[in-house]
């Protein structure tokens, strides 16, 4: 889908659409973007504050765009790519970690 959504609508737009189609008021949108600058990221973050979704944003030093546009921002204090998506994995599997042991009591 993201093929044929990026041929029909072009790849900034490729998030939002999905966005648009799936994202509910009770669901929590999760913007990965090292530089926070990604335009398919930030048009999807858009896309689910029209939908009332509330939106966490993991980024890089500065928080780019998404800084100003996401309810929760988790920026990683480093300019070098690898160390922010190294941080970023290890952050995004330990609140998943986390939500499924107070969601379904898994250890």
């Amino acid at each position: 889908s993201i093929t044929a959504s990026g041929n029909d609508f072009g790849y900034e737009l490729t998030f939002q659409r999905f966005v648009e189609a799936n994202a509910n008021k009770r669901d929590i949108l999760i913007a990965i973007s090292t530089s926070g600058k990604s335009k398919n990221v930030i048009n999807a973050v858009k896309a689910g504050k029209a939908r009332g979704v509330y939106s966490i944003g993991f980024t890089g030093e500065t928080g780019g765009d998404l800084k100003g546009l996401v309810d929760l921002l988790i920026n990683v204090q480093s300019t070098d790519t690898a160390r922010i998506q190294e941080a970023h994995l290890f952050l995004y599997h330990s609140i998943s970690h986390i939500v499924e042991e107070e969601m379904f009591g898994k250890k």
